[in-house]
């Protein structure tokens, strides 16, 4: 009998593309390469996570590596209208607790219309009512007061503080938001 966290990834693996009025959320592909760079090349949309892309090599290493190589429950958000690649929101499941985690990015040039609002809402509707888990958590900066807006207008609620790194902070403040069914 498989496992609560199999029985999850197996729910992905059924899920991996999903069609919202204005976007598609399907996992990112290779094709997306020049789009995906415009994102991860931006150090204003990666300031509190990982320091920008230096060029296309490198976009395309890391997307293999976050993306390709590990797919479920990572889509990109393509926004219909223009075919494009805005930005990306994936789940990430604990194998030994019942937390899964929402991480999502849009491109400066598409913040601000309601895309995170609309895929991060969607998802997490979706984590809440398909995936067996606790709770759904959030971690944000500190600083990232358009994240934590986001997540508070979603119906997240702050659970914790601890300290933290990433690529770009050795340590900081990470607040952990966390939405229940």
């Amino acid at each position: 009998m498989a496992t609560l966290y199999q029985q999850n990834l197996i729910q992905l693996a059924r899920n991996q593309k999903f069609e919202l009025p204005k976007f598609y959320l399907r996992p990112i592909t290779i094709a997306d390469l020049v789009d995906y760079h415009e994102l991860t090349a931006n150090d204003e949309a990666l300031k509190y996570d990982y320091p920008a892309h230096q060029n296309l090599e490198e976009s395309l290493s890391m997307m293999v590596k976050w993306h390709l190589s590990q797919p479920l429950g990572k889509y990109g958000i393509i926004l219909k209208s223009e075919n494009k690649l805005v930005g990306n929101v994936s789940l990430s499941i604990s194998e030994d607790s019942g937390i899964c985690r929402i991480g999502y990015a849009v491109s400066p040039n598409y913040q601000r219309r309601g895309i995170a609002f609309d895929c991060v809402g969607f998802l997490s509707s979706y984590a809440l009512t398909q995936l067996q888990i606790e709770r759904l958590q959030g971690d944000v900066h500190e600083e990232n007061r358009g994240s934590i807006a986001l997540l508070e207008k979603l119906g997240f609620e702050k659970i914790a503080e601890e300290t933290a790194s990433s690529l770009r902070y050795e340590s900081f403040n990470q607040l952990n938001y966390a939405k229940y069914l």
